[in-house]
Parts: C-alpha cells; sequence; structure tokens
C-alpha cells in the first residue's frame, strides 16, 4: 500500500465572502422619524403605518370623520342622548361626542319597550353577569349596531368630571370582541376576557392590569385611551391625560396638551399560549363582534368612540429608509433583503440598496394598507379626497443576505511520497490535525520549494485504491537542513477541512431566530443555517454540504422571544456559550469563529454530528442513530469485525465481512452522572385550569364573597418541571452499568428555551448524555483499506469481547491512524457499546 501526498491541490476558493445582516425593529431610528407616515409602538417596538387617531389633523378637521361613531352608527335611549360637535369647518361640524341629557321629565328605570331596555337584552347574559359579580354600578348604554371585524381597534375619548376626591370602582366599562376594559377612578384599568372566546355567552375573568392615569389626574380633565390589538398576539393600550379644565369646551385646544401637561399611561396584555394563524393566514387576536358601552350613573359622559385607522401610504409614500450598513468588502453580487413583517391585508415594498463605491447596503421599507377608509374634505381646491385603512403591515425586523462568490484556482498539484504519517481525529472536526514527514533528499526538488510557505492544500492518499486518508490544509513547514545525522526530510503539520470553519469569524450577522428568507415571519430552518455557516466559510452550500435525512428531520428553530424586543437564552448545552449572543440564542456573536455556533447548533442543541467526507469531499451532517426508532433499524448492521484470534495483522474477508485482529484492548466503564434530569423553566399559566372551576368560583363570589374584585384569572410566570429519570439508576441489579444506588438530580436551569417543545427536545438530550452508565473500549487494528477508511462516528462493528469471546456490536466514537514508512497502517479505535435502550454517547 503506497501512501503519498498530493500537495498544491486545485480547489474552489471564496474571492468575495457572503453578506449577512439581521435587526430587530426596536433598533431601527431612521433618521427622517417623525416625517415618514410611519410609527413605532412603544410597547413591542415594531413599526406600523401611522395611526390616524395620533394625527393632528383627527381632531382639528373633518378628513376621517368616517372613523369616528355617531349616534345614527349605535343602539340607544334617545331620551339620554344627543351629538355634540367640537368644531365646524365652512359651517359644517364635526368631531362628534356623545353626550349625556335627560329630555324628559321624571325619567324613571327603564321598563319592556323602552330602547334602554333592548339594549340590555341584546347584551350577552355574560356582561351583564360579569357587572353583578364585580358589584358594578355602571349601566349599559348603548351598543354598536354592526359587527366589527377580528382584530378592531377603538379609541375612547372623554371628559371626566367630577371632585378629586371622588373613587368609585368603575368610570365606564367598554366591550370588544371577545374582551372588555374597565376603566376606574384609582388610575389602574383592568382588562376582561371571556373564559371562552368563541362562546358568547361565557363569563369573564380579569387577565390583566395596568395603569391609565395618575388618581390625582382624573376628574376635570380630558382623557384618551387607544386599544390597538396587533403583533399577533398582543393588545396594546395607550392613555394620555390633558391639562385640567372646568368643562369640555374647544377640545382641538386642549388636545394639544394632551401628552406634555398629563400623564401617559397604559400597557400590553400578550395572550399566552402558542401563536397560530388562522385559516386566512394572519392572527385573531381578538373576535369579531359589536362593541358597548357601560357607564357609571354617578357622573355625566361626555365620550367619543372612533374606530383605530392608520395612514394607507397611497396618496403620499408611507416608508423610511433605515441607517446604512457597512461591509468590509465590495458587494459585487445582488443583496437580497428579507423581513420579518406582517402584511395584515394590505401590501408592502422591501429594497436593499448597495452603495458600490461607499461599501454600504440600506434598508428600505414601504407599506400600504387596505384603503377601506373614506377622507373627507382636505380643504384643498380642488378637493383631494384622502384614503385610510383600517388595517397595517407591520414590521418586527428585517435582514440583508448575500451569498458566497467563489472561483476556481488552478495550482500544478504533483505527488511526493510519504515517508511517516500521523492523523488525530478525536471525534470532532475543530481536532483533525496530521503530521507527515515527506522525503526531502533531492534540493531543489518540487518538495524543497515548500519550505518556504506554509498555506499548502494537500491530500494524503492510498495510490492503490485511490482512497483519499486526509484532507486539509498546511499550515506549518519544518524542514530538516544538511548537514544533519538523518535524511533531509520536509514535516508538515496541517489542519483538517474544519480549518476554514475555525478562521473564519462572524461580522455583521443575522439572527437566525429573527426572519428566513422563504417565510418572513418565521425562524430560520436549522437546515439552512448550517448552509449558512458552511457558506460563510468558503464552502459550497450546494455541492459541498449534505445533510442526511433531511426531509425527515428538517425543522425551523424556535423562536426564542416576542416581535421586536429582546429574545431569550444563549445556548443550552455546554461548551459553546460564546458562538452566540446573551440573550439571543440565534445570533452569532460578532467576532467569534463561524466554528462555535455551527458546532452549538448541531452538537449541544440537536445532538447530531458532522465531518469531512474525504472520499466525497463534502462535508456530512447526520443524525446520532436511535436503536428505538424502527427507521434507525439499519444503521445498526455492522460495516466490519475485529477478533484477535486472526494471525498478525492481516485483514480477512470472513463470511462476507471485512475482518482484522485487534491488539491491545480495554474495556473501560464510566457510571451515569446523575439518575434524573429535572428541567425547569418558566411559562404563562392560569389560575384557573377549567371552565367548572371558573363556573365555581363565579357561584362563590356571587353569593357573598367578601372579595369580589379578587381576579379570578391571572396569567402569570410560573415555574414548569420536566422529569425524566432512569429507573435502572436505582433498581436491585446492582451489577448494570446504570446501578448508582440512590438517587441524584441534575437540575437544568432552561428558561431560555421559549417553547415547550424546545425543552422537551433540548432536555432529552441531556438525559441521554448524563443519566446512562457507557461500556468503551480502545484497541489497536488496521486502518486505511477501502472499508476502514470510510468509517466514521457510531458506525457499527462487531468485537470478539464478549463472554468466552463472544460477538458484541460496538459503535465508533473516534479513529487516530499511524504509520511509518508505508509498512501496515494502524489506527487507535474508540468505541462505546451498543444498547438497545439508548442513544449512543455524543
Amino acid at each position: 500500500m503506497r501512501t503519498a501526498a498530493l500537495l498544491d491541490q486545485t480547489r474552489n476558493e471564496v474571492v468575495e465572502p457572503h453578506f449577512a445582516y439581521s435587526r430587530l425593529a426596536a433598533d431601527i431610528v431612521p433618521p427622517q422619524v417623525g416625517k415618514l407616515r410611519v410609527w413605532q409602538s412603544p410597547h413591542t417596538k415594531s413599526w406600523m403605518l401611522q395611526p390616524l387617531n395620533l394625527t393632528p389633523e383627527f381632531i382639528e378637521g373633518s378628513v376621517w370623520e368616517q372613523l369616528k361613531y355617531h349616534l345614527t352608527d349605535v343602539d340607544y335611549d334617545p331620551d339620554w342622548w344627543i351629538e355634540v360637535p367640537e368644531g365646524q369647518s365652512k359651517g359644517n361640524p364635526y368631531d362628534y361626542y356623545f353626550s349625556c341629557v335627560v329630555k324628559k321629565d321624571n325619567v324613571t328605570k327603564p321598563v319592556d319597550g323602552n330602547i334602554l331596555a333592548l339594549i340590555e337584552a341584546r347584551w350577552d347574559a355574560a356582561i351583564l353577569a360579569i357587572k353583578e359579580f364585580m358589584q358594578d354600578d355602571t349601566v349599559a348604554v348603548m351598543q354598536s349596531k354592526f359587527s366589527e371585524p377580528p382584530n378592531q381597534g377603538y379609541e375612547i375619548s372623554w371628559y371626566q368630571e367630577g371632585r378629586p376626591g371622588d373613587t368609585i370602582s368603575s368610570l365606564f366599562n367598554f366591550y370588544f370582541g371577545d374582551f372588555a376594559v374597565r376603566v376606574s377612578s384609582n388610575g389602574q384599568a383592568d382588562l376582561f376576557q371571556r373564559a371562552d372566546p368563541q362562546d358568547e355567552a361565557a363569563p369573564y375573568a380579569i387577565v390583566y392590569t395596568f395603569p391609565w392615569a395618575k388618581e390625582a389626574q382624573i376628574h376635570s380633565r380630558l382623557h384618551r385611551l387607544l386599544i390597538l390589538p396587533h403583533a399577533r398576539n398582543q393588545i396594546e393600550f395607550l392613555s394620555t391625560t390633558g391639562a385640567y379644565v372646568p368643562m369640555p369646551y374647544v377640545w382641538s385646544e386642549q388636545a394639544r396638551g394632551m401628552s406634555s401637561r398629563g400623564v401617559n399611561g397604559g400597557g400590553i396584555y400578550k395572550i399566552p399560549g402558542e401563536i397560530v394563524k388562522d385559516a386566512g393566514g394572519g392572527y385573531t387576536i381578538t373576535q369579531p363582534g359589536k362593541w358597548g358601552l357601560a357607564v357609571t350613573r354617578r357622573y355625566r359622559p361626555y365620550v367619543q368612540i372612533a374606530r383605530i385607522g392608520f395612514n394607507n401610504g397611497t396618496d403620499q409614500v408611507a416608508g423610511f429608509w433605515d441607517s446604512p450598513v457597512q461591509s468590509p468588502y465590495p458587494l459585487s453580487l445582488p443583496v437580497r433583503a428579507g423581513a420579518d413583517i406582517d402584511a395584515n391585508e394590505g401590501s408592502y415594498t422591501l429594497d436593499a440598496q448597495v452603495d458600490e463605491a461607499k461599501k454600504t447596503v440600506q434598508f428600505y421599507l414601504t407599506m400600504t394598507g387596505q384603503g377601506d377608509v373614506d377622507g373627507g374634505d382636505t380643504g384643498t381646491d380642488p378637493v383631494t379626497p384622502k384614503k385610510g385603512s383600517t388595517t397595517s403591515p407591520e414590521l418586527y425586523g428585517y435582514s440583508f443576505y448575500k451569498p458566497s462568490k467563489f472561483q476556481e484556482f488552478t495550482r500544478t498539484s504533483f505527488l511526493a511520497p510519504v515517508l511517516s504519517v500521523s492523523i488525530n481525529r478525536a471525534g470532532a472536526p475543530d481536532s483533525e490535525h496530521l503530521t507527515a514527514l515527506l522525503d526531502n533528499s533531492c534540493p531543489n526538488s518540487d518538495v524543497d520549494y515548500l519550505k518556504r510557505r506554509a498555506e499548502i492544500p494537500l491530500q494524503i492518499g492510498d495510490l492503490d485504491t485511490n482512497d483519499c486518508l486526509f484532507e486539509g490544509t498546511c499550515f506549518q513547514v519544518t524542514s530538516g537542513e544538511a548537514p544533519a545525522q538523518h535524511p533531509r526530510t520536509l514535516r508538515l503539520e496541517a489542519a483538517g477541512m474544519a480549518d476554514s470553519l475555525l478562521r473564519m469569524e462572524w461580522f455583521n450577522v443575522v439572527d437566525f431566530g429573527v426572519t428566513s428568507l422563504d417565510q418572513p415571519n418565521l425562524p430560520w430552518f436549522w437546515t439552512d443555517v448550517v448552509r449558512f455557516c458552511f457558506e460563510a466559510c468558503g464552502f459550497d452550500p450546494v455541492t459541498q454540504v449534505v445533510i442526511e435525512e433531511e426531509s425527515k428531520y428538517g425543522f425551523r428553530l424556535w423562536a426564542d422571544g416576542g416581535a421586536g424586543g429582546n429574545r431569550g437564552g444563549n445556548g443550552a448545552g455546554a461548551g459553546h456559550e460564546a458562538g452566540s449572543v446573551p440573550g439571543q440564542r440565534w445570533l452569532p456573536r460578532p467576532g467569534t469563529p463561524v466554528y462555535e455556533f455551527l458546532s452549538m447548533l448541531v452538537y449541544e442543541i440537536l445532538g447530531w454530528h458532522f465531518f469531512w467526507d474525504c472520499q466525497d469531499h463534502l462535508w456530512r451532517v447526520y443524525k446520532r442513530p436511535d436503536p428505538t426508532n424502527p427507521q434507525d433499524a439499519t444503521k445498526f448492521t455492522p460495516k466490519c469485525a475485529f477478533v484477535s484470534h486472526l494471525t498478525g495483522s492481516c485483514s480477512h474477508d470472513v463470511n462476507g465481512m471485512w475482518t482484522a485482529a485487534h491488539q491491545g484492548l480495554q474495556i473501560e466503564t464510566t457510571r451515569p452522572y446523575c439518575s434524573t434530569i429535572v428541567a425547569t423553566s418558566q411559562w404563562p399559566s392560569a389560575q384557573i385550569a377549567s371552565r367548572a372551576e371558573l363556573k365555581a368560583a363565579l357561584e362563590k363570589a356571587s353569593s357573598g364573597d367578601p372579595h369580589p374584585e379578587d381576579p379570578l384569572i391571572k396569567m402569570e410566570m410560573r415555574r414548569q418541571w420536566t422529569t425524566l429519570r432512569n429507573p435502572l439508576c436505582t433498581g436491585s441489579d446492582y451489577t448494570h452499568p446504570d446501578y448508582l444506588g440512590r438517587e441524584r438530580l441534575r437540575v437544568m436551569k432552561l428558561d431560555q428555551l421559549a417553547t415547550r417543545d424546545a425543552v422537551a427536545f433540548v432536555s432529552k438530550r441531556i438525559y441521554y448524555d448524563l443519566c446512562f452508565g457507557r461500556v468503551w473500549c480502545d484497541f489497536e487494528a488496521d486502518w486505511g483499506d477501502p472499508v476502514t477508511c470510510r468509517l466514521r462516528k457510531w458506525d457499527a462493528v462487531q468485537m470478539d469481547s464478549g463472554l468466552n469471546g463472544a460477538l458484541e456490536l460496538w459503535l465508533i466514537d473516534s479513529i487516530e491512524p499511524q504509520w511509518r514508512n508505508d509498512r501496515v497502517r494502524r489506527a487507535h479505535y474508540r468505541a462505546s457499546l451498543y444498547r438497545a435502550d439508548v442513544m449512543p454517547p455524543r
């Protein structure tokens, strides 16, 4: 078996690295903010079309009067309510408020046939039940005639009369969809939700509380409360308090001081549970339905109710340019822009503007609504009508991507005989190392010219079988010069193909958990992340990366946070936490090797393996075989055998299987680290577990509960526990490798994982690694023939290591070949004993 080195190997090299960048919406601060008809939510930090309700023309003109409800749009008692306009334009009144008056003397309690009684009869029984349960003195006064669509937002503007010392439980209740908000005079507001969102007769219970004003700034002031369902599963509340006024006059003048003289309040409620798209591909946050208003009997209401509308982005462009992103090199290939964005029945355009001279790329976004709101007279001549929208696209983040540019560099390759070879693999690509000794006895030969340079692409192979035994890049050359006691030699120190992964560091990285390029509002597939990492280091992701069983196990990374804000977690395994940014698991840390992030994903998270296939000259990523999975049964078919009764080190074909003699066999057994894995994580959970329990609590409260206003359902962050236990650790068989004789717990804090599936996935992998005893063997045997040179981690082999020489199944862990002067190639093997109940060690 003749061994030779192919030096100065021709390879496909990357001439322009990839470019990748991602940014959360919270980090976007356009230089033209405030002028671009877009708006950033103060709580979710996502970007939307500007709400028309927050513009001056919403209250200073009749342009957006269509968004405001009039008495013709509601059911009400005409003996109690009139409309009062707050402004006039060219003799036309606008900006109407509902004002409570008494048109008849001695008004008695409503009786059958009265419009107010009809309103209450139409209201859901659940609404009246909650009013009775909360001991609320409000009375139902009006309800919209028509049902509003899902996720409809509202603005409630009102003047609150009264003295500062007045405190009552509720000023008014506003019902929308499957929710209701109660505004109290202590400055707090309570959000209620039906126990069953789909059941209109289901009872309500408190799910969230937020401050809407200071207690001393409530009476004799103007107030505004915006209710905005958005961000896929959240309801945002924004409240403003105006200056003190003795009565509600000239609202437009006082509105200018709303945000500066009072205290802004509000909050955001996040609906617990997984985010699931509806049949239309959107997200249902609040259910469709009519809105309703109930007010206290103690104050005279003066209130305006309007729908939330948005700038449409058609009469004037609604969008922005983000700050330019610098690239360290020219960008000759097109840069692709992707975004984590929801259209919400509107539309949007994305662009990545490249400035080749400045080596920058800039993100540009424009958004357009549905155009289902007609604006009124704009005061221009001729009249130019405006368009608004009841929905808005929403941006949570964006990313740039440009693939690497490759070019083949032709070198003058030549063969050189090898005197000795030592290959250290140690089971991981980053530790693969070659030490080769070449004959350099001829001065000025091709080999001799290599002593003045070290970057040498090379292969070590068998000239007889054409098998490649090692492939990598030389990084150090040592030349033995004459005169000396030994012939002149050239010693090459080379790293495996993982050298490119170790020497390429992240810059302008993309957050793989924010937005993928195929689906803007979903994380990346982990398989695409793996290809991206290899491409970043100069490997063609199409021809040089193979992910085995990709169709079976390809899934998206789980999200680790909320829209537009921080994301949780920086790695659940040990040893590679530095590969990602703390608090953002899927965002590689700039300035760290690509290999760290790649190994964290493949080794620590998935429990898989990857290696460079020297025969096919590509990377292979493959799953750890599971003996309990019937689909993996063929993976445990032995590929060769090692026995002790063969003479010498010659290989033989025994019963159709390659068989060789082993020497120096040693058996090593390690006990389990622990018997039980306890994975702890935090999840939002409800105190009320069932509808029956909720019904019982309501009955108890209505029958004289001394604390009737205590919430029944509160979504709280509670610590959940996932336990995986190996019963063999404390069983009766003390001869078993798993036996510990006592319980030993390992508690793993996995708060950074945001889904139950992620916790189950990671905790099971840790369980396999820590809760089982392992039996190992070390031996020396032949290596380098067409069978053994293709052995890889977790491949099955047979050995006569059992009782009285019985054959046992072992799984390869690592192979370290070494030989000199073309003698029989030998290697040190390490393997773990096959177990039918657990996967092999990682």
